[in-house]
């Protein structure tokens, strides 16, 4: 586990809590952003999306939000987020999933159980936490999480399940032999991050009717076609890079006033934790 990262407990957090997020220049030097497949509606239309190839060779699906400079063009100067859609995996933060393996000794196949940590690099943790300034404690007097709490585990628990569908439509592109390196024309004044690949649209076309049945049930089709259709989306990011050599600020457009608003729970999925 990180080791900035607090898995949070009643016992020995009972009293502690956070400040919210006022900002997102945390975010300032992703140029690429992981994404998931239940995102693909909202993010098509505003920024191109690509492959990004990890270490040990895995692929993950991300939304391209800079270039090889390394800098963020959706977060302006005022660390605020500039696109018409905040991504999940900024919607939680500083919070976190974990994963830990439990089970007896000798056991083959140990059960698994998630851990709410908190990011305590995020400058945010508070040991005493001041509800009068608008921080909030984790737990209530009783050790039970607050409803705010409560609603960023539920929210992760259903990012954690949509994310294990999307690795499975990204694996089978990659089974597919779909995935190729992705790189701007040489005269373009900017390139793309290392390592980030797209389908091959001329081999995805070749592809016979079993081939392309066994990934549309994986949801690999749609994601190949929503990836090809977002890729003109470059010129979003172009424009903004253009504005920002010019000091051009980037309007903001998600209120971070009530974060509770980035938690609207509207479905049943719940984890169980172990406060």
């Amino acid at each position: 586990m990180n080791t900035t990262l607090v898995a949070l407990r009643s016992d020995e957090h009972r009293m502690h809590g956070f400040r919210r997020v006022e900002h997102y220049r945390f975010a300032l030097h992703q140029p690429v952003i992981a994404v998931q497949l239940v995102e693909l509606s909202t993010l098509v239309p505003t920024l191109p999306l690509a492959f990004a190839k990890l270490p040990g060779g895995r692929f993950m699906l991300v939304a391209v939000t800079g270039f090889d400079d390394g800098r963020n063009l959706m977060v302006n100067e005022e660390g605020r987020w500039g696109g018409l859609y905040l991504p999940n995996q900024f919607r939680a933060y500083p919070f976190s999933l974990q994963v830990s393996l439990a089970g007896t000794e000798g056991q083959s196949d140990p059960e698994r159980r998630f851990v709410l940590c908190f990011d305590r690099a995020s400058g945010l943790y508070r040991e005493t936490p001041s509800l009068a300034a608008g921080e909030v404690r984790f737990f209530d007097d009783e050790g039970q999480p607050q409803p705010m709490i409560q609603g960023i585990s539920d929210f992760l628990t259903r990012m954690a399940v949509a994310q294990e569908v999307t690795e499975q439509a990204v694996q089978a592109l990659e089974k597919a032999e779909l995935l190729t390196p992705w790189q701007l024309p040489a005269e373009s004044e900017q390139q793309l991050p290392k390592g980030l690949y797209r389908v091959d649209e001329t081999r995805l076309q070749q592809l016979d009717g079993a081939q392309l049945d066994s990934l549309h049930k994986l949801h690999a089709l749609s994601l190949a076609y929503a990836h090809l259709f977002s890729m003109s989306r470059i010129v979003v990011l172009q424009r903004l890079q253009q504005e920002h050599r010019k000091h051009v600020k980037v309007p903001p457009a998600v209120d971070l006033d009530l974060p509770q608003k980035l938690f609207d729970l509207t479905q049943s999925d719940t984890l169980k934790f172990n406060w």
